[in-house]
C-alpha cells in the first residue's frame, strides 16, 4: 500500500517498498503514459489478485525487484508529469495494485 503524498512534484524522489507479506514479491513504480486514473487502472486490473498484465497506456519505471518477506528495497527515481501507481505481483497469485499519486509540475 501506498504511504504518501497525493500530489508529488516532478523530479528526484527516493521510494522505499516495505514487503509486510508472508512471501517474496516483485515491486515497480508504473506511470500512465495518458489520461488514465489510478480507479482506470483499479478497473482494469480487476479483482485482486489480478492476472492481467499491465496495461499498454503504462510504462514500467525501472525492472521489476523482488523483495523478500519483510525486507525493504529502496529505488531513486526520476518523476516526470503523470497519475504514477505502485505494483506489487507474485508470480503464483497475481498482482496488487498499492495505490498511486500524481506528480506535478
Amino acid at each position: 500500500m501506498y504511504m504518501g503524498p497525493s500530489i508529488q512534484e516532478k523530479g528526484p524522489v527516493t521510494l522505499l517498498f516495505i514487503n509486510n507479506g508472508d512471501w517474496p514479491a516483485r515491486v515497480n513504480l508504473v506511470r500512465h503514459k495518458g489520461e488514465e486514473s489510478i480507479q482506470n487502472m483499479i478497473d482494469y486490473l480487476g479483482p485482486e489478485p489480478s492476472t492481467n498484465h499491465a496495461p499498454d497506456w503504462a510504462v514500467s519505471l525501472g525492472p521489476w525487484k523482488a523483495v523478500g518477506s519483510g525486507k525493504r528495497h529502496t529505488s531513486e527515481e526520476l518523476l516526470e508529469p503523470g497519475v504514477h501507481t505502485m505494483v506489487c505481483a507474485d508470480p503464483r497469485y497475481g498482482m496488487w495494485l498499492g495505490g498511486g499519486f500524481t506528480v506535478e509540475e
